[in-house]
């Protein structure tokens, strides 16, 4: 049965320990997946850092869009895909440093119109060490030589000096600065506020450690006037975070604000008063170290309304998962919570939200106690719809992948367990309905 307050310690993850690229195996660096790869440079600069940051961070990087990589020095005067790194002038542990260029000519052409880009491993005790390819490896071809086979060790005075071929810095690009965009973890529910039971009136969903990234996790909440008027976040230590709340069929976010969640809770208030069904994420701004349980409680009006030290934001917002996934919504099967009458959403059948023109990941949470055979599908359809779809136990950090390739997808598991299950899908995989819809099945 779900869930024992339980406090798991995760192994340490230190970036300084992870300075050397798997190269010669990591599919991040080889076509298809790799966009430099992929059109014939995979030996250039770009291809090895669009690499190193998928291989450590498992985020696409792009110029105005994801997957698309243009000259080095465009890295910097356009738009970086994902929007929601951070740039600046000081070197960083885990940042992007572009070079626009060296214009000086030989033999009557530019050294190095193109720029160059490398990847700073780690910033120290005044040393810059970082990884770069096509350098000591130079090829003038298209391809170019590739990785230059080792982690440099730079003083910060020669890093930023003019480099001849590279030209001068630009600025940086910080893969793991603060940021609202953090990996999907989990998903935890509050459907049925009458029921004392995991996924009825409480939950527990974990945030995860990733190395240099956030953690995200979600929860749907099904509002009642008189034992679940607002819920109180919880967490068994300090952690800051962003909380953005919607409507459940909404896909902005219609309250967002920073907060710092520890045992003392924060309660939140549905965000849209119409509306009686709410999903929230929840991301850490910065890489959680441990497995990190967040939990949520059903509160009433009468309760006090814990304000905490939240700093609210007026602006809507998509939320990022990284690797360029927006998620857009959760949904619940508690099957052992009391049904509705004539209303069976959040018990044995439910509905999220998806995109339709962007890379979606929804996600619903499955409780097989009464319910051991489900089917997701498009909006209830037995429509061909290409997704990807991964399933694990609520409290495991690793997922079983592409458990099916498309829907309507039928999954089976005994017994009496919390699974999380999450669907991934292409712009306009979804073409008419925008929904996915999970149901039990016999």
């Amino acid at each position: 049965m779900k869930k024992l307050f339980l406090f798991c310690i995760a192994t340490i993850i230190l970036l300084a320990n992870n300075m050397e690229p798997d190269w010669e195996n990591n599919k991040a660096y080889k076509s298809p997946l790799n966009p430099s790869a992929k059109a014939g440079y995979g030996g250039q600069c770009t291809a090895f850092v669009w690499g190193r940051v998928y291989e450590k961070f498992n985020i696409e990087l792009g110029i105005n869009a994801p997957r698309s990589v243009p000259h080095a020095n465009k890295w910097w005067t356009d738009n970086l895909y994902p929007k929601t790194l951070k740039r600046g002038s000081i070197p960083k542990s885990n940042s992007i440093v572009i070079w626009g260029g060296d214009f000086h000519k030989k033999n009557g052409k530019y050294k190095n119109p193109y720029g160059h880009v490398a990847f700073i491993e780690k910033v120290e005790n005044g040393y810059v060490y970082f990884n770069e390819a096509n350098v000591e490896t130079f090829k003038n071809t298209n391809f170019g030589g590739g990785y230059d086979g080792y982690v440099k060790k730079w003083t910060l005075e020669k890093f930023k000096k003019y480099r001849p071929y590279s030209g001068k810095i630009s600025g940086y690009i910080y893969i793991n600065s603060s940021t609202t965009s953090g990996i999907f973890d989990g998903a935890g529910s509050l459907v049925s506020p009458k029921d004392d039971c995991w996924g009825c009136d409480k939950d527990e969903a974990r945030m995860q450690p990733h190395n240099g990234v956030g953690s995200t996790v979600v929860f749907q909440w099904w509002y009642d006037k008189d034992i679940c008027s607002q819920i109180d976040l919880i967490a068994n230590e300090d952690i800051d975070v962003v909380v953005r709340a919607k409507g459940w069929n909404k896909h902005l976010t219609e309250k967002e604000f920073k907060v710092t969640l520890g045992q003392n809770p924060i309660t939140l208030k549905r965000p849209n008063v119409n509306n009686d069904w709410t999903t929230l994420a929840i991301t850490s701004i910065k890489p959680v170290t441990d497995t990190t349980p967040i939990y949520a409680l059903c509160k009433t009006s009468s309760d006090e309304y814990k304000k905490g030290n939240r700093e609210t934001s007026g602006n809507p917002s998509l939320v990022d998962v990284t690797s360029n996934h927006y998620w857009t919504g959760t949904g619940s099967i508690i099957s052992q919570a009391t049904p509705r009458p004539k209303y069976p959403y959040g018990v044995s059948k439910d509905d999220a939200v998806t995109f339709k023109t962007k890379k979606s990941l929804t996600s619903f949470q499955w409780d097989t106690t009464n319910c051991n055979d489900i089917e997701v599908s498009n909006d209830g359809t037995n429509k061909y719809t290409d997704a990807i779809v991964d399933i694990k136990p609520w409290y495991e950090s690793s997922w079983n992948k592409e458990i099916c390739k498309s829907l309507p997808c039928k999954i089976h598991r005994g017994g009496e367990a919390y699974y999380i299950i999450k669907v991934k899908t292409k712009p306009n995989a979804i073409k008419q309905n925008k929904f996915l819809h999970a149901e039990c099945i016999k």
